[in-house]
């Protein structure tokens, strides 16, 4: 697994929200927004989040892409992000992490997906397993999706495409399951390369349109 080392006060503990941004985003909202942790333990962007999702219309799919980091994400600031989302993104290590943090214990799959609907009321739940692909919670079932096989070369940047191709498909169709798919494929190519954001070939972009 990766390991990863942060600055201290880097620039994105500090972002603040233009003038007019929130009017701006009002009356013409976004399809979507995808927000995680790391960015907020800094007061001044966990602050500039909070009042732009308040300020979201209802309608836009707000995704909490987990993506905990060693030493940060107390329980409270889960709490709030978890409110706020429709769409939940984790993998396996990160949905242990969560039952510890919120419920004081690693949870089942199943159990922990029913306590973030009934207690945060997140829509559709995303919890990607590596090699071993996918399940989608979505429409009261559960949809696995196996994984697909590549030589592994460099997973970081996988778990982010996966979600970029997901959103991509579930904006236009709405079809969770599909869009999964389509996230499982783009996550492994990645996967596959060296760097977080290997170029897009035209197979792999005909393959996701």
């Amino acid at each position: 697994m990766p390991a990863y080392r942060f600055a201290r006060r880097p620039a994105y503990d500090f972002i603040e929200l233009p003038p007019g941004l929130v009017d701006d985003m009002a009356r013409n909202p976004p399809c979507a927004v995808v927000f995680g942790t790391l960015a907020q333990r800094g007061q001044t962007t966990r602050r500039s989040l909070a009042r732009l999702l308040r300020a979201l219309p209802r309608g836009v799919w707000t995704v909490f892409d987990v993506n905990l980091r060693r030493g940060f994400a107390p329980p409270d600031l889960l709490r709030r992000c978890l409110r706020r989302s429709r769409i939940v993104k984790l993998n396996e290590d990160e949905a242990r992490r969560l039952g510890e943090r919120l419920w004081g214990r690693p949870l089942p799959d199943d159990q922990l997906v029913r306590r973030l609907r009934r207690e945060f009321g997140v829509g559709i739940v995303l919890l990607t397993r590596g090699a071993a692909g996918v399940s989608v919670y979505a429409d009261g079932r559960r949809h696995n999706l196996a994984g697909r096989r590549v030589r592994v070369i460099d997973t970081v940047g996988a778990g982010d495409a996966f979600t970029a191709a997901f959103l991509a498909h579930f904006l236009r169709t709405g079809n969770a399951v599909e869009a999964a798919r389509r996230g499982n494929l783009l996550g492994a190519w990645v996967a596959g390369r060296p760097g977080a954001v290997p170029p897009l070939d035209n197979a792999i972009r005909a393959t996701l349109t």
